[in-house]
């Protein structure tokens, strides 16, 4: 009788080729999936970034277009105001614009408002801008009319500058009163003009 051969498969090798390449695929993949998500990332930022850049440009836009918004309400306005422009002008060609005059003392000031060569009042105190309000209102000026106003003073005379800065205050408030009140500064002391609008 002929005797079989035993035969022995030893798979050891194979399993250690199989886990050798297990090993490399998951360490590639990871390394992929790494790479993957850095990309991602700088995607996502980019992303960022172009949408800071048209938020930007966007509120540029709408800066812009209320500008243009603002500069044709002016242009229309002005337009309205012609008449009342040209009025304002030959006002003041003829003397009878509104005038102030600032007198200051060392411990007092007064303020000589007039019309022309009218005199609407003599103010003094804390309470200027009320008093000059109360002033114009009886003078007959409206909060759509176009005044032009000289405020002379002497910067020099004592007392002056805290008198000035007072009815400066004054005429600012009353610019919310009277859009359309444009001022004309003259310091005597100087002998020369200043004209703020």
């Amino acid at each position: 009788m002929k005797r079989m051969r035993e035969i022995i498969l030893d798979f050891t090798p194979l399993l250690d080729i199989t886990l050798i390449i297990l090993f490399y695929f998951i360490l590639f993949s990871h390394m992929g999936a790494a790479e993957a998500q850095q990309r991602a990332e700088q995607a996502e930022q980019q992303a960022h970034i172009a949408q800071s850049a048209a938020a930007e440009e966007i509120q540029q836009a709408a800066e812009m277009q209320q500008q243009a918004a603002q500069q044709l309400a002016a242009l229309a306005e002005a337009e309205g105001n012609q008449a009342a422009v040209a009025e304002a002008l030959t006002q003041f060609a003829n003397g009878e614009n509104l005038k102030l005059r600032l007198y200051s003392q060392a411990k007092s000031w007064k303020l000589l408002v007039m019309q022309g060569t009218e005199t609407l009042g003599e103010l003094s105190g804390e309470h200027t801008e009320k008093a000059l309000s109360a002033l114009m209102h009886d003078a007959g000026f409206q909060a759509e009319q176009v005044i032009l106003c000289e405020f002379v003073y002497t910067a020099t005379e004592a007392g002056s500058n805290q008198a000035y800065h007072a009815v400066d205050a004054a005429l600012e408030a009353i610019r919310a009163e009277y859009p359309h009140l444009y001022i004309s500064e003259t310091d005597l002391s100087l002998g020369k003009d200043e004209k703020h609008g």
